[in-house]
């Protein structure tokens, strides 16, 4: 049985084993086990604790603790009958009677208590450690920091975090980690950010209340943290959320985790990240409330430059506010290469010339230099000799060595086992991390021969980790494995001919496809990569485009509107036929509600959108979808005041719906906007039986854009009003505010609320307005959508100008301004009106005649003539004070 010179060493942070010099690898399950025995010294933990412990969301038998307690006993070299590490208790549990050479306090839940003796040697970093724990004191102190650790691959930049997050100069903390992937531009909006927020929901019990409270739209993306009913009602009432409310929900959240010790958020290679994630941080950068917050951020400058990568520009912009600290990171000096060869080889007899060869061969780049020490000793030219290691060879004959860290790599590949190579390409092609289970169905091999082979690889520290088991939706699972560094994948990547990559690629998107059934949605990224990098484009377009739905659901349009562009383009490229007509029409219809979103009506791509979709709706079947779509086509032309072809589309939809066998409700929602379109042309009379047909219709509940029968019986009440019968009207306006409330529906809930606003300013009605102003605001605030705090300024304005506050004209227009910015002309006039009401009340005559010309003109523009007799009525109030100013001169 073999003895250490040393006590081993526990590492928390790397997950590992340190003996003598050598880091012991060990897998998630056995690495969690060890800790929840150490922690317990000397105490008999029962075989039901520790499966609850280690195993807590998965039924498993006591078979499987067996075998991680062997993995822990194989890395002790401990034996079970004289046991010097873990002691078995037959038929109870374990006890844990060993020394480590460092037993550091266990932290609470979310809590991490770091001692530098546990962290993984690192040498030459010393001014890079001291700018983290200078950035770590500020952050304690309440100044929150932005630290950018920079540097080519292999360079060290993960180490350095790693250390420094084990180092004694933090005090107790929250850590939470995300890691972007190359998704070659597929990456999901937020992912690494979410995926610190799980990490802090596992590891911080308060956590999920912070979130309730502070970041809801949050907690509606992160599956299985909240009940299906909690998850239902947060959508609905989150509607209309934007991507800026979420960036300022997740600081107020952080802030709030940040009350009591400081939270340090690690995002590692930004230069994959996705926009979203890049405005997060700026976000976070340019926040000035004190909080005790360390953002610590990693990419390499070379990659993100070549990809016009925003985390280059953002880190620029911040470097020269002074908003952010850069730890740029060269190769090592010969000396620290001189301390890496003496911590790895504890005896030794080198000569000093060494060090500098190998400084020299690897400009001082730490993977390169590891990999470089680690082909030397496969070669047998460094060799142990009665216990000192030696160099057995002359130095020169290392100018041999492959120059570069690729070269390197390949070289120690070529020397693996054929069948563990070929394993190792078509896993670089599933990416970063990988299922067992997927790479075996790539390479027709069995489970259980897969993990063999990469278990042995991993645990000798050769190219894999071993990570969390994944757990696939029918309950099974599977372990997994990661690139010990990313340019292992990559050079493996590169070995795989072009044929067999799209092969394998295809493979990959079919295995996952299969494996999450009906769960696809969360994986709809990676799918869309693989079946478009495995040459089926068809596929691919479906998951782009779910990919862009999800971007949506997380209030990314910048990302939806990509994911849809992307989406149209590889649909471009399939035979014409009826069915891609159909998919295109479908995929143009949410390009254009999102780019509408994003650009606002000056977008020069919406018009010949709108008429793409225009001209594909007049062929093909009549199905949901068509329909769907010209509906959304008939908003955006209602929204842009074009009402003579919303007019046309209506009748179009009319037609479509009646060819279908069960278009009944698509009829009357037809008829419905229809009726809208009639009101807002003025003819009144007209559109009461369209808006009858569309309020009878049944209550569907929150969609995506409006509860129809709820938007039809407000407009159906305003129209009463307009044409005399107030009581009805009113009763059934105020009917239809209640069920938007009802509804939960932000997009509803404005609807109903700005048909009310508009009615109480042509009544006069104090209450009305100020009523509505309040549900705006609230709304808006709540959501961070300018647009709903647009109606508010407006109706704020409207009541100071009725109270005589002449400043209330400035909030007025600026409300006015923001609906203008998307693209309300339909509204125009009537703001012009009662922006023309308003000064005549403060007795500008003069201003008040130019401004209600201003919105005779907008009629004609627009056409909305459902307020042209308000703004006759005004004309004669004008004239008539005009009239009464000469009389009194003369």
């Amino acid at each position: 049985m073999a003895r250490w010179s040393a006590l081993p060493r526990l590492d928390r942070v790397n997950q590992c084993l340190w003996r003598d010099e050598r880091r012991i690898e060990l897998s998630a399950n056995a690495f969690r086990l060890l800790v929840h025995l150490v922690e317990r010294p000397q105490m008999l933990v029962t075989k039901d604790e520790l499966l609850d412990a280690v195993w807590p969301d998965a039924h498993v038998v006591d078979a499987v603790l067996s075998v991680a307690v062997s993995q822990l006993r194989d890395a002790f070299d401990d034996e079970p009958r004289q046991p010097r590490f873990i002691e078995t208790v037959h038929g109870r549990g374990y006890r844990w009677i060993g020394t480590l050479a460092s037993d550091d306090a266990p932290g609470g839940a979310g809590m991490v208590q770091p001692d530098e003796r546990s962290a993984a040697p690192i040498f030459g970093r010393e001014g890079a450690l001291a700018q983290l724990a200078a950035a770590a004191a500020h952050a304690a102190a309440g100044r929150r920091q932005l630290v950018f650790v920079t540097g080519e691959p292999g360079i060290g930049k993960t180490a350095l975090i790693d250390h420094f997050l084990a180092s004694a100069a933090l005090r107790p903390c929250r850590i939470a980690r995300g890691q972007c992937i190359d998704a070659y531009g597929t990456a999901e909006p937020y992912m690494p950010l979410l995926e610190a927020l799980q990490q802090l929901l596992r590891d911080a019990p308060d956590a999920i209340d912070v979130l309730r409270t502070h970041a809801p739209t949050w907690l509606l993306q992160l599956p299985g943290a909240i009940s299906r009913g909690e998850h239902d009602e947060l959508q609905r009432a989150l509607a209309s959320s934007t991507g800026g409310r979420m960036v300022r929900e997740l600081q107020q959240a952080l802030e709030s985790l940040a009350g009591d010790r400081t939270v340090i958020l690690v995002l590692e290679d930004l230069h994959w990240s996705d926009a979203a994630t890049v405005a997060a941080l700026a976000g976070f950068a340019l926040r000035r409330e004190a909080a005790k917050l360390l953002v610590i951020g990693s990419y390499r400058p070379v990659d993100a430059i070549a990809a016009l990568h925003p985390i280059i520009r953002l880190a620029r912009e911040l470097a020269a506010k002074r908003h952010c600290v850069e730890i740029a990171l060269d190769g090592l000096a010969i000396e620290p290469v001189a301390e890496v060869l003496a911590a790895r080889f504890a005896a030794h007899a080198f000569p000093p010339e060494l060090a500098q060869r190998l400084h020299a061969q690897t400009g001082g780049n730490p993977l390169f230099l590891l990999n470089a020490i680690e082909d030397f000793e496969q070669r047998r030219w460094l060799e142990r000799v009665d216990g000192v290691w030696r160099c057995r060879v002359d130095l020169q004959q290392l100018d041999a060595v492959p120059e570069s860290t690729y070269a390197m790599i390949d070289a120690r590949l070529v020397a693996l086992p054929p069948a563990s190579l070929e394993l190792l390409e078509a896993a670089s092609v599933i990416g970063a991390n990988f299922a067992s289970q997927t790479l075996a169905a790539l390479v027709d091999r069995a489970v259980t021969d897969v993990e063999l082979v990469c278990t042995a690889m991993a645990r000798a520290g050769q190219f894999l980790n071993e990570l969390e088991p994944v757990h696939w939706p029918d309950g099974s699972s599977s372990a997994q494995y990661g690139f010990r560094h990313a340019l292992y994948q990559q050079v493996l990547h590169g070995r795989v001919t072009a044929a067999r990559r799209q092969s394998l690629h295809r493979a990959v998107a079919q295995h996952l496809e299969h494996a999450f059934g009906d769960a696809t949605a969360e994986s709809s990224g990676g799918l869309a990569l693989h079946y478009e990098l495995g040459g089926d484009l068809a596929r691919a377009v479906t998951y782009h485009a779910r990919g862009a739905e999800l971007a949506r659901a997380r209030f990314s349009l910048e990302q939806a509107v990509t994911g849809y562009r992307h989406a149209l383009a590889l649909l471009r490229r399939l035979p014409p036929d009826a069915a891609r007509d159909a998919r295109e029409m479908s995929l143009q219809s949410e390009l254009i509600t999102s780019l509408y979103a994003t650009d606002g009506p000056g977008a020069a791509e919406l018009e010949s959108i709108a008429a793409r979709i225009d001209a594909l709706s007049r062929s093909g079947a009549a199905t949901p979808a068509l329909l769907t779509s010209l509906f959304g086509l008939i908003a955006f032309c209602i929204t842009r005041a074009d009402l003579g072809r919303a007019e046309d589309t209506c009748r179009r939809a009319l037609q479509r719906a009646a060819e279908m066998e069960e278009g009944a409700f698509f009829v009357d929602v037809a008829r419905g906007l229809s009726g809208f379109v009639q009101h807002r042309r003025g003819r009144l009379a007209a559109a009461i039986p369209d808006l009858e047909a569309g309020a009878a219709l049944p209550l569907i509940g929150a969609s995506g854009m409006l509860e129809p029968s709820t938007a039809c019986a407000s407009d159906l009440g305003f129209t009463l009003v307009l044409m005399g019968e107030l009581q009805r009207g009113l009763a059934m306006m105020r009917d239809a505010e209640a069920r938007s409330a009802a509804t939960g529906h932000p997009p509803t809930i404005v609807y109903a609320s700005s048909n009310m606003l508009r009615i109480g300013q042509i009544l006069d009605d104090r209450a009305i307005v100020s009523d509505v102003a309040d549900t705006m605001r609230e709304l808006g605030e709540r959501l961070a959508a300018p647009r709903i705090i647009g109606y508010a300024r407006m109706a704020d304005g409207w009541l100071r100008l009725r109270d005589g506050d002449a400043d209330g004209l400035v909030a007025f227009r600026e409300g006015w301004k923001v609906l203008e910015s998307y693209s309300h002309y339909t509204y125009a006039p009537f703001s012009a009106h009662q922006a023309a009401v308003a000064l005549l009340r403060l007795g500008q005559i003069e201003a008040a005649r130019a401004m209600l010309d201003e919105g005779f003109v907008l009629l004609e523009r627009t056409d909305a003539r459902w307020c042209e007799p308000e703004l006759h009525r005004s004309r004669g109030e004008i004239a008539a004070a005009v009239a009464a100013t000469h009389g009194a001169r003369s």
